[in-house]
C-alpha cells in the first residue's frame, strides 16, 4: 500500500512540477470569465425570462430543464479538459529513466500501474470540482437561479473519464505517444460516441436496418464506453430529479474496469 501511495504522490507532484495544474486553473478561470460575460450581456433577457418562469405554474421544472441542458453543454468540454490534462502521464511514465527509476522501487507492476491511474483520477476529480463547481457558482450568481443537481456533472463526468483514462493507458502502451491518446479520445467524444448512440435509436434502425453495419455498431456500442448516453442520462436526472436509467453508467463502469485490466496485464508483461 505504501508503494501504491508513493506512486500517487509522485503523479501529483509531477503535475505540480510541470505547471499542469496552473495551466488547468488558467483555462478554467478564462472559461468562467467568458461565461459570466456572456450571461451578463444577456442579463435583460434573463431577467425577463426569469419573471415569466416564476409567474408560470411549472417554473421549477423549467429551471431544472434549463440546468439539465446546461449540464449537457458543459459535460463534454469538462470531460475533454480532464483527458487533456492527464493524457501525458502514462506515456511519460514509460520514458527511459523514469520507468527505470519506478521499476527499481519495491513495488509490483500492477500496483505501479494502479498508482499512476489513481493519481490521474485524483487530478481529474480536482479539475471536475473546480470546473463544474465554478460554473455552478457563476450561473447561480448571474441568473439568480440555483439548481444543486447541476453538480451531478462532477460524478457523471469523472465516471466517463475513468473509462477514457483506461483507454489512454492502453493506447500509450501501444505507442507511447501523448498526442495519439488525446486525439483518439477527442474524436470519440465529439464524433464516434454520438454516432454509436444515434445508431441504437430509431434513426439508426431506419438508416441501417439489419445490415452488417448495424451489427458492427451494436458491438462497438457495447464494448466502448457509452459516454454520449451518460451525458443524456445526466440531463434526464437533473430534469426529473431522479436517476431512472443506470444502464449507461453501469456499462461505462464495466468498460473502464475491462480496459484497466487489459492495461494492467499488458504493463505487467511489457519488456522495458
Amino acid at each position: 500500500m505504501s508503494g501504491f501511495l508513493s506512486v500517487v504522490r509522485h503523479t501529483l507532484s509531477e503535475a505540480l512540477h510541470r505547471k499542469l495544474l496552473l495551466a488547468m486553473l488558467a483555462m478554467i478561470v478564462l472559461d468562467l470569465i467568458l461565461t459570466a460575460a456572456l450571461i451578463g450581456s444577456a442579463s435583460g433577457f434573463i431577467t425577463l425570462g426569469g419573471s415569466l418562469i416564476k409567474a408560470s405554474g411549472g417554473g421549477e421544472g423549467t429551471i431544472r430543464s434549463i440546468y439539465g441542458g446546461l449540464a449537457g453543454v458543459f459535460y463534454y468540454p469538462g470531460l475533454l479538459l480532464m483527458c487533456w490534462v492527464t493524457a501525458s502521464f502514462f506515456p511519460r511514465m514509460q520514458e527511459r529513466g523514469t520507468i527505470d527509476l519506478l521499476l527499481s522501487k519495491p513495488i509490483g507492476r500492477v500496483a505501479l500501474f494502479a498508482g499512476r491511474y489513481a493519481g490521474c483520477a485524483v487530478l481529474a476529480l480536482l479539475v471536475a470540482a473546480v470546473f463544474f463547481g465554478g460554473n455552478f457558482l457563476v450561473l447561480g450568481w448571474k441568473t439568480g437561479f440555483w439548481e444543486p443537481r447541476f453538480l451531478l456533472t462532477i460524478p457523471a463526468t469523472v465516471s466517463a473519464y475513468l473509462a477514457f483514462l483506461s483507454m489512454m493507458a492502453v493506447i500509450s502502451l501501444a505507442s507511447r505517444a501523448t498526442v495519439l491518446g488525446a486525439l483518439m479520445v477527442t474524436l470519440y467524444v465529439i464524433m464516434v460516441g454520438p454516432l454509436l448512440y444515434s445508431a441504437q435509436t430509431w434513426i439508426g434502425e431506419t438508416l441501417m436496418g439489419d445490415s452488417i453495419w448495424a451489427s458492427l455498431f451494436a458491438v462497438l456500442y457495447n464494448v466502448l464506453p457509452r459516454t454520449a448516453e451518460t451525458g443524456y442520462t445526466l440531463f434526464q436526472t437533473i430534469r426529473h430529479g431522479t436517476l431512472e436509467d443506470t444502464a449507461a453508467l453501469f456499462q461505462v463502469a464495466v468498460s473502464a474496469l475491462a480496459w484497466f485490466a487489459l492495461g494492467a496485464w499488458w504493463f505487467r508483461r511489457k519488456d522495458y
